[in-house]
């Protein structure tokens, strides 16, 4: 192993070979002058350089429509999960009574991508969605649906 700083003997017969050569590589990295002490600007350029691409990287999951902004409806999308599911049921509810009857909840289905049939989608309504079974999908029965299967 060669670096430009040395590297203790007891490090060497007591760190395995390959696990030390990646330490002396993450140094390297962080001490940029290369004189073998890691500054406190190397180590925050550093970690703030890790820290950023992590937080580039959850702006870019938030920022739904690629536009390079955060909306609001985005935002909130993204901190409260209850209001897009909601916001689907709405969306399907279109004779606007708060419930979904099985042409609507079949529509959801489909709004929602489920890779199932319409007869397996209206079998899983009629004995998992409708707990009252009286042919309507209320809210409730509709996020529980969604919890049980994980489709949003």
């Amino acid at each position: 192993m060669s670096a430009s700083f040395e590297i203790p003997d007891a490090a060497k017969e007591l760190v395995p070979a390959e696990k030390l050569a990646k330490i002396v590589s993450n140094f390297a990295d962080i001490d940029r002058d290369g004189d073998g002490r890691v500054t406190l600007d190397e180590y925050l350029d550093h970690m703030l350089a890790e820290h950023r691409a992590r937080l580039l990287h959850k702006f870019q999951y938030l920022d739904t429509d690629g536009d390079g902004t955060i909306a609001f409806e985005e935002f909130l999308t993204a901190t409260e999960s209850s209001y897009a599911v909601l916001k689907k049921f709405r969306e399907c509810d279109l004779d606007g009574d708060g419930l979904l009857d099985y042409e609507e909840a079949l529509r959801a289905a489909e709004i929602l991508d489920l890779p199932y049939s319409s007869d397996d989608i209206k079998a899983a309504l009629e004995r998992r969605a409708d707990l009252d079974r009286d042919g309507k999908v209320t809210y409730d029965e509709y996020f529980g649906l969604i919890v049980r299967y994980g489709f949003q």
